[in-house]
């Protein structure tokens, strides 16, 4: 079940990356057709032309369409389709290769990159192919007799403007592509850092959370107290109830930890059915009182799901704090072990504190 939870969250972030960067790349091409477009009809007085691009502009916004149905790689295909139609229309029927359009197609690699994923290797060898191919083609066509005829100084500034606008198209889609990747690699990072099923610290992230924490107690001399949870009985839930009936308890009682704990405190999920909260500035007597407080409101708590069974679980927790003999936090964790042991040998539902490996003493708040 937690692969399952990796792998749609995943999906669903590199579904909206996908979806993103290809309504901006397509937005961009259609604008900037459009700007032609207000061009040849004010500036130039040509209505055919500037019909043509209106068409595109249009033609290019079918992607969105297709991207808002869940058609992604539809999308990809009709936007590159449009996009290497009209440049070859442009450098060999409309205009001669020296007014430079063709020079468009050299965005053509980035663009095949953004919009198609590893799975479609196909469609980018093809495009890319088809991309270099008419690339090369207008660049040596030789055009005697094309619709517009444009003075040679216009020809220069349409190919200047061409290669202005690939830098601009070309920053603004690796700004995109930085900024997708970003967004990836944080998600990747909460990945890393939390547990999929409870959305509260992983093991792995208690451990460099904890690390610091200790050194800082150690540094400042200030208290540091440690619990250790486990859930009592947790596979009599799971054979009896199912493990989707198991997981919605871990949920539950992640919550209920949460609430109940300062901003500073560090939750963790330290494996299967275990908890793990580190306590600054937390002395021993505090953390037993805070360790009973979080004992009773889990026992208290009765509906651990959203269905029609109720199901009563409690928890035994062990404490430990630091003294001046304790030189690393994994010390500080096997003595909450040792204390959780005890709790669990002496009939559960209940709190130890330790004190030394040949003796662990009762607190006045702890429940028999």
């Amino acid at each position: 079940m937690n692969l399952l939870t990796h792998i749609t969250f995943d999906a669903k972030g590199s579904q909206a990356s996908r979806v993103l960067i290809t309504n901006v790349i397509t937005l961009l091409s259609s604008f900037v057709t459009l700007l032609y477009s207000v061009f040849f009809y004010f500036i130039l007085d040509l209505g055919a032309v500037s019909l043509l691009n209106l068409l595109a502009s249009l033609l290019y916004l079918l992607s969105i369409y297709f991207s808002s149905k869940a058609l992604y790689r539809l999308a990809s295909i009709w936007m590159l389709t449009v996009f290497i139609s009209y440049l070859s229309l442009l450098s060999t029927v409309i205009f001669t290769p020296a007014a430079g359009f063709h020079y468009y197609l050299l965005t053509l690699p980035t663009a095949i990159i953004l919009l198609f994923n590893e799975n479609e290797k196909a469609e980018r060898y093809f495009f890319f192919l088809l991309g270099g191919a008419v690339f090369f083609s207008c660049l040596s066509y030789e055009n005697s007799n094309p619709l517009v005829v444009l003075s040679v100084t216009l020809e220069q500034s349409f190919t200047v403007t061409a290669f202005l606008l690939i830098m601009v198209v070309t920053f603004v889609a690796m700004t995109l592509f930085a900024v997708s990747m970003s967004d990836h690699e944080a998600k990747l990072e909460q990945l890393a850092a939390k547990d999929p099923l409870t959305g509260i610290d992983n093991r792995r992230s208690f451990f460099l959370l904890g690390e610091g924490l200790f050194k800082c107690s150690k540094r400042d001399k200030s208290p540091l107290s440690l619990l250790l949870l486990d859930i009592d009985y947790f596979k009599r839930i799971n054979d009896k109830h199912g493990h989707i009936m198991g997981d919605k308890v871990l949920q539950n009682i992640a919550k209920i930890l949460q609430s109940n704990l300062r901003d500073s405190d560090c939750l963790a999920r330290y494996g299967g059915e275990e908890f793990v909260i580190l306590l600054p500035n937390t002395d021993g007597e505090n953390a037993a009182a805070l360790a009973e407080s979080l004992r009773c409101a889990v026992d208290d708590y009765e509906d651990a799901s959203s269905l029609s069974e109720h199901i009563h679980c409690t928890v035994s927790i062990g404490i430990s704090h630091k003294t001046t003999d304790e030189i690393c936090l994994m010390q500080l964790l096997q003595q909450a072990d040792l204390a959780l042991y005890q709790a669990k040998s002496e009939g559960r539902n209940r709190i130890e504190i330790y004190a030394n490996e040949a003796h662990l003493k009762n607190l006045d708040v702890i429940s028999a």
